[in-house]
């Protein structure tokens, strides 16, 4: 974005400091909240927790308008969602590590349930109470597949009295956001509820030339429902269950070269579509004792999803993919711990906190997809079925000594079993069938070690060691050769400052980082497969800053940039990103960079609130998301340029008889920046002349948000 173009959010940012100061006529208190977490499985202000993470409140969501995991994401440094047009597939990379939908780097929690596969991580939110965004190796508590890090998405507890919140969104492209929730007491002090629900729509971005339809449009239907018992002071039991049910267009991937050129313009000889259907559900015991607490958490996941796509993405009809899938999954976890105000003594200044658990899962994953060519009169089927289960035991104990030092020490070990039938049948004036029938056992021990020092009760510096594991395992779509990958490992090195300042108006978080990987497993691309594999070995490495700051009230500022360096190391190779045989050479990638790694992420949000005596409040709040040079791909062949998004929001609230009643006015992407944030090698590179495929970001959107609650 240039410096004109910017000229109108920095003239936005410069007001609304000037007229807080202006508003500021009495000498109230003004401090930040308090963010209370569990980012360590236990209870404590995100200030004190000894690890690199961005916490965010409902407050804070919704004056972002957050209602999704990307919108989540923009304000944590070095976090990125390779989000596409269908909602099916969100990525999330941390500090640089990430992996495909079925065997991710960053695991999403929802309601302390892991989603083993991504395909059920990216859901319209309602009804959410708070996003943690952990970074770095977070295994020892939250086990497989948090290598890079984790993002837990927590709901919004039923309310103590009955009430009802009804927003209603309208936009541009047809958009529709019509969510509910209701809740309240069925018995007085002991039973709580709440239901919610919403039906979201809106037009496709991108147009397709042959026929002039949408390709990309969505639609979804979803809900959550809540059970909250709490039979005595010390022990609550919670039920949750959420559902969607998405019917999106297509992906809207075009060759690269024609994506920058004519954004949002595809040519398809026809328009697929993809379904996704899937159902969660948290069940949770809590009981805090007097020296103990016992914590369980019971989950369950299904899916099914059906996507039919034009794979070659052109209007030649040479490629076509139905793909159907199906994952159900079911998770156990059981902590007992110390109580968070019993401590056992360890003579006269020494104290310890701990906790250990276990945890045990089962998934089974199954795949029917066949790849139409008939230009090339072939037919490529898979069908595949894997079978997953694991158990893993964990512990951390914490020493505090006096008011200044903690030494945390945690372990975790983990048995994992895959099993794999896959056939894969290529029908080429013949037939050639290819069976994989096999199982794997991986096991790893993952230390984790934390010093922390507090200097006073405002500022902490810490410094810490991780040993990040994920599982190897198998490929249901992969050339001859590749139906299996090793596990990933690697050592993540972090020192970091947490502090409070100007008497709590100010706070200035900033961490910096080495991570070392062994055996990266990447996505990548050959011969219409896609498919994961060791790659070789790698390093990142970096700082983070975030800074909030409430200088006046009603004014608040968030602020926060990441830089990051990545680089393959010696004996990394990649397969070939152009077509071709199986048997051509592997690509050496020494010294290129990780993808999707931009090399800076900034934030920056302002939000000035005045309130009248009468209650009637107006609000204005302007953000700048900006993003540094990436590559899509470890070929490193193609880029994306440094591009900046800038969002304005402006309404107010106030009070209708017993009712609140809220008016917003949004424009994300204010100066419409055109941007292609993912791309990857084209499945049928005779007919894309970049050899790639991208889709590009979502334009400007502009509407406004009505919300009343009683």
């Amino acid at each position: 974005m240039n410096r004109l173009r910017a000229m109108p959010f920095f003239c936005f940012l410069a007001m609304s400091c000037a007229t807080a100061w202006a508003e500021t006529t009495a000498m109230q208190p003004v401090t930040l909240p308090t963010i209370l977490v569990t980012a360590e499985k236990q209870i404590a202000d995100a200030q004190r927790v000894p690890i690199g993470m961005s916490a965010f409140t409902a407050d804070m969501l919704r004056n972002a308008g957050a209602l999704n995991l990307n919108d989540a994401t923009y304000a944590a440094p070095n976090v990125i969602v390779n989000d596409f047009s269908a909602r099916k597939i969100a990525e999330p990379y941390i500090r640089g590590v990430g992996a495909s939908p079925a065997s991710p780097g960053v695991t999403v929690f929802i309601d302390g349930i892991p989603q083993l596969n991504n395909q059920s991580a990216n859901l319209e939110w309602i009804d959410v109470e708070r996003v943690e965004t952990l970074r770095g190796p977070q295994g020892t508590l939250y086990g497989r597949n948090t290598i890079g890090g984790a993002i837990a998405v927590y709901s919004a507890r039923p309310t103590e009295t009955w009430s009802v919140n009804k927003p209603i969104s309208v936009g541009n492209f047809g958009y529709v956001n019509t969510p509910v929730t209701v809740s309240g007491p069925l018995k007085e002090d002991e039973l709580f509820m709440s239901v919610s629900a919403g039906y979201m729509k809106r037009d496709g971005y991108t147009e397709n030339r042959v026929n002039g339809d949408d390709v990309d449009d969505r639609e979804a239907v979803y809900g959550k429902g809540q059970l909250l018992w709490t039979p005595t002071d010390q022990t609550e039991i919670r039920y949750i269950i959420w559902g969607e049910r998405d019917r999106d267009g297509d992906f809207a991937l075009n060759d690269l070269f024609a994506t920058r050129g004519n954004t949002h313009r595809t040519a398809r000889d026809f328009s697929g579509h993809t379904y996704r259907d899937l159902i969660g559900q948290s069940l949770q015991f809590n009981h805090t004792g007097e020296k103990l607490t016992f914590n369980s958490i019971t989950g369950f996941v299904w899916w099914d999803t059906e996507d039919v796509t034009d794979l070659d993405y052109t209007a030649s009809p040479n490629m076509i993919r139905d793909n159907n899938e199906q994952l159900w999954q079911f998770t156990q976890e059981i902590r007992i711990g110390s109580a968070p105000d019993a401590p056992i003594p360890l003579g006269e200044k020494a104290r310890l906190r701990w906790q250990g658990g276990l945890f045990f899962f089962a998934s089974e994953f199954d795949q029917d997809a066949v790849s139409d060519l008939p230009v090339f009169f072939t037919v490529q089927s898979t069908e595949a079925d894997l079978d997953t289960y694991g158990i893993g035991l964990f512990g951390q104990a914490t020493v505090e000594i006096g008011d200044h030092w903690e030494f945390t020490a945690g372990l975790r070990g983990d048995y994992e079993h895959k099993q794999a039938d896959i056939t894969q049948v290529t029908e080429f004036f013949g037939t050639t069938v290819t069976t994989v029938g096999r199982s794997e056992d991986f096991t790893h021990l993952s230390p984790r070690f934390v010093i922390a020092y507090h200097v006073n009760e405002d500022v902490m510096l810490y410094g810490s060691v991780t040993r990040g594991y994920k599982a190897g395992g198998f490929n249901t779509n992969s050339p001859a050769g590749s139906e299996t990958f090793d596990e990933e490992t690697n050592w993540s090195y972090e020192l970091g400052v947490k502090s409070m300042w100007w008497d709590k108006k100010l706070s200035i978080n900033a961490a910096l980082f080495y991570v070392d990987w062994n055996d990266i497993q990447l996505a990548q691309f050959l011969n219409n497969r896609q498919f994961v594999a060791n790659a070789g070995n790698a390093t990142s490495y970096g700082a983070e800053l975030e800074i909030g700051v409430r200088p006046a009230p009603g004014w608040d500022i968030l602020a926060g940039v990441g830089f990051i360096e990545t680089e393959f190391l010696d004996g990394s190779t990649l397969v070939p990103t152009l077509a071709g045989p199986p048997f051509f050479a592997s690509t050496d990638i020494d010294g290129n960079n990780l993808p999707l790694a931009p090399n800076y992420q900034a934030h920056l949000a302002t939000q000035y609130t005045h309130r009248f005596d009468n209650g009637l409040a107006l609000f204005a709040r302007g953000e700048l998301n900006a993003f540094g040079q990436f590559t899509y791909d470890a070929s490193n062949l193609y880029d994306q340029d440094a591009y900046s998004l800038v969002n304005f929001r402006v309404g107010g609230t106030g009070a209708l008889g017993k009712s609140q009643w809220r008016i917003e006015f949004w424009m994300n992407n204010a100066f419409d920046t055109e941007y292609v944030p993912i791309a990857f090698p084209a499945p049928d590179q005779t007919v894309n002349p970049s050899g790639f495929v991208g889709e590009p970001g979502a334009p400007r959107t502009f509407g406004f948000t009505v919300n009343l609650s009683f």
